[in-house]
């Protein structure tokens, strides 16, 4: 049975605030493995949210205009080195995909993007009318602050480590930056990179 405008929009708050969440989690102190993890799960959620304001092509899709007829998200042309560093670095095995650190992307890059996402979605929720307005509320994702429908405000250190492709071994070299602490059997590794460093 297909899914009501209702439901569907429970869909696309979800992917709002799970990208809000990722946001609070990678300006936090992580792990390698979880910063990478968190880096791709943002681009997918961001994209998926991108998709809804502008209006995706496939007809099964939800978008803004399922709720808001004239609904038009402003221009993100200002961020297009962003967005290509996202599509190139996060969601596609490109072949312009870099292992230059200044070339990647960074958290700076994705609360730039993220500061797009949240004033479009304000402005979306501000024209929903009802029944959807009641029903455009956090759907529960918790940050590391403990948050429910956490926000983009700041709420820890910033730990953009290495890229995504590398997975430090124990006894390896670690580069200047990085360093790691050895508990039991296994070996874990904290970035201590500022928020300007690139991943991807």
């Amino acid at each position: 049975m297909k899914e009501t405008l209702e439901e569907r929009l429970g869909h696309a708050r979800y992917e709002y605030d799970m990208a809000r969440g990722c946001i609070v989690e990678l300006k936090n102190e992580q792990l390698q493995f979880q910063w990478n993890v968190l880096l791709a799960a943002f681009a997918v959620y961001w994209r998926n949210c991108q998709k809804f304001l502008n209006g995706d092509d496939d007809q099964e899709s939800i978008k803004a205009k399922n709720y808001i007829a004239r609904f038009k998200a402003s221009s993100a042309r200002h961020l297009e080195g962003e967005i290509n560093d996202l599509h190139h670095h996060v969601l596609h095995l490109s072949g312009k995909r870099t292992s230059d650190d200044e070339k990647k992307l960074a958290l700076d890059d994705a609360v730039k993007l993220m500061e797009w996402l949240e004033a479009n979605m304000r402005e979306f929720a501000s024209q929903l009318g009802e029944p959807y307005k009641s029903l455009w509320r956090p759907s529960g994702p918790v940050g590391a602050s403990g948050q429910t429908g956490p926000t983009t405000g700041s709420t820890g250190r910033a730990a953009p480590p290495q890229s995504t492709n590398h997975v430090w071994s124990a006894g390896e070299r670690l580069p200047s930056g990085i360093t790691h602490t050895t508990h039991s059997t296994h070996v874990s590794f904290v970035s201590t990179r500022n928020s300007g460093e690139k991943d991807g």
